[in-house]
Formats: C-alpha cells, sequence, structure tokens
C-alpha cells in the first residue's frame, strides 16, 4: 500500500481510514466492498486495516 510504502503520511492515512469506516458500516457498501475485494483490485488493501 502507498501508506506502508511512505507516500501517505500518518495524518493523511488515519483521515482516510477514519471516512472509510463510516462507509463500511452501511450494509450495502460493505456487502459490495467484500465482493469487490476478492477480485484483488484494491493494491493488497482490506477491510481488516478499518479496524
Amino acid at each position: 500500500m502507498y501508506y506502508v510504502a511512505g507516500y501517505i503520511d500518518l495524518q493523511a492515512w488515519n483521515s482516510w481510514k477514519n471516512g472509510m469506516k463510516v462507509y463500511s458500516r452501511h450494509p450495502a457498501i460493505r456487502s459490495l466492498w467484500s465482493e469487490e475485494l476478492k477480485t484483488g483490485s484494491y493494491y493488497s488493501f482490506n477491510l481488516e486495516v478499518l479496524k
């Protein structure tokens, strides 16, 4: 991920994660996201990152 590689600073990363946590709580978005993640198209992203 770009954060791990050092391209995104910690404050920006935490802000992004907080926003994604809000979206991930919506059942329809969570369901679609889970299906999309199975395709491997999110650059090693997984929903565990949001915990």
